[in-house]
């Protein structure tokens, strides 16, 4: 029998050698009677240990814990218990002298099954004889659970952060499983399905011009943005730019799909506007009798109107994105470079606000005559010009013919004046002589060399003269 006993002892202690968790054993106070080689790969040794209060491995903070489960086998509680406990790995950190040295690094976290030992034939509490167990290292999945609650907490922080709707939904039966406090649109219950909270409906949607994304992602696997119909809590219509992504299990099944909504409402109402204003602006230019021409801040056309076209030649798609330049004489611009780049480095300008008279430059090479009046505006912090330009070559043309007749007004005037201060005339006869030296009737000259022109009468002395006797 006793050959036979410490055989199986032997085998039952070669066993435990291979058993990677820690088994111990306690005394009454504590103290470790037993424990296999697992303690090596912590810093121990086995001889150290043995002797050694189990106490001064624990860690101050578990310290309580590990005496009031100690106690408890003590009064008689013969169940078998877990405690989750940080014991030391370094083999100095037993040691009294060096417990400043103990850190983070040290700690190792175990799972501790344990139960006492007792006198079978003893009583009630009596005969409590020690305790015995396992120590199972749970260092890293503890660390990993950390790293996992840490990284959920975060997801938390970010999802709640977003100011739009984040919601997971389940492919199977459409119901949301995760969804931040944007999605939930003060009454999401664990139940609630994505088309029921958004749509207000009994199933999925089938609009054609709002297709479901969960319905395209389960047919194509694939990433789509989709433009919807989603509903407020007061039941108000809002416009959505949903941006759902898939959730694959290991058989390429898409399980869930991950939902992102932008409520595009206002975006989509000034678009409507910003398209109807620019209809309107298309519109009352197209029908303007004089050039309207835009360009953006790089001098590049931008909007050609159809007088434009009339007036330069050029037809809008052959001249939408050429630079400015292309219209004026190449004596202006170099002026029309310094004068962008003035206006974009400090906003000061000579001639926005203002009406200009300048030349432009046609298609065909001509030059023009034409009227100027530059204005700028602002889009999102880039700077465009408009110029209204009126071909002026008529006004020009009837501008030199109405000069030119003034100046022959002016000289004919000078001649009328020489005629009534210089006219050699015969002191005998009257006859006024011409600068052909051939002498004529006054009235004849005076008619020829002015607008004057004659009547003829008698005055009464020339009447009583001839015709005295008759009288």
């Amino acid at each position: 029998m006793g050959r036979e006993r410490g055989a199986n002892e032997q085998r039952l202690s070669s066993i435990l050698e291979t058993v990677p968790d820690i088994i111990y054993r306690l005394d009454t106070r504590g103290k470790i009677t037993f424990v296999n080689d697992a303690v090596k790969k912590y810093g121990h040794s086995i001889k150290q240990l043995v002797g050694t209060s189990i106490l001064e491995l624990v860690h101050p903070e578990d310290k309580k814990r590990a005496v009031n489960r100690i106690n408890e086998r003590r009064t008689g509680d013969r169940s078998t218990k877990s405690l989750e406990i940080r014991l030391f790995r370094n083999k100095h950190a037993i040691d009294p002298s060096k417990t400043m040295s103990r850190n983070v690094e040290n700690e190792t976290i175990f799972l501790v099954s344990a139960k006492g030992l007792y006198d079978s034939e003893a009583p009630g509490t009596k005969g409590f004889m020690g305790t015995q167990g396992i120590a199972r290292d749970v260092t890293e999945l503890k660390r990993t659970e950390a790293r996992i609650t840490q990284q959920t907490k975060f997801l938390n922080l970010v999802l709640e952060s977003l100011p739009h709707p984040f919601y997971v939904i389940d492919t199977f039966d459409y119901t949301i499983r995760l969804a931040n406090s944007a999605a939930r649109l003060g009454r999401l219950s664990k139940q609630s399905t994505c088309y029921a909270l958004t749509h207000k409906r009994d199933r999925p949607c089938e609009s054609e011009g709002h297709p479901c994304p969960v319905e395209t992602i389960k047919r194509t696997k694939q990433p789509v943005t989709v433009e919807h119909l989603h509903y407020d809590k007061e039941g108000n219509p809002r416009s959505v730019e949903i941006n759902a992504y898939p959730i694959f299990d290991k058989e390429g099944n898409v399980t869930q799909v991950i939902e992102s909504s932008v409520d595009v409402t206002e975006r989509k109402r000034m678009e409507r506007a910003l398209r109807e204003s620019e209809r309107k602006f298309r519109s009352v230019a197209q029908s303007a009798n004089d050039a309207i021409i835009s360009s953006n801040s790089t001098g590049n056309i931008v909007f050609w109107n159809i007088a434009a076209q009339k007036m330069f030649g050029y037809l809008e798609e052959e001249i939408i994105g050429q630079p400015l330049t292309i219209l004026m004489p190449e004596r202006y611009r170099k002026v029309h470079k310094r004068s962008m780049e003035r206006h974009s480095s400090s906003g000061e300008s000579k001639v926005i606000g203002k009406t200009l008279e300048l030349f432009g430059l046609r298609k065909d090479l001509s030059e023009f005559h034409m009227e100027l009046s530059l204005a700028t505006w602002n889009v999102g912090g880039d700077v465009f010009y408009t110029g209204i330009i009126r071909d002026i070559s008529e006004r020009k043309r009837v501008e030199e013919e109405r000069e030119k007749i003034l100046l022959d007004l002016q000289d004919a005037l000078a001649k009328v004046k020489t005629l009534s201060g210089l006219l050699p005339i015969c002191a005998a006869c009257k006859k006024i002589r011409d600068d052909k030296g051939y002498w004529n009737q006054i009235e004849s000259y005076i008619r020829d060399h002015s607008e004057a022109d004659f009547t003829h009468s008698i005055c009464p002395e020339c009447s009583k003269k001839l015709y005295g006797k008759y009288l």
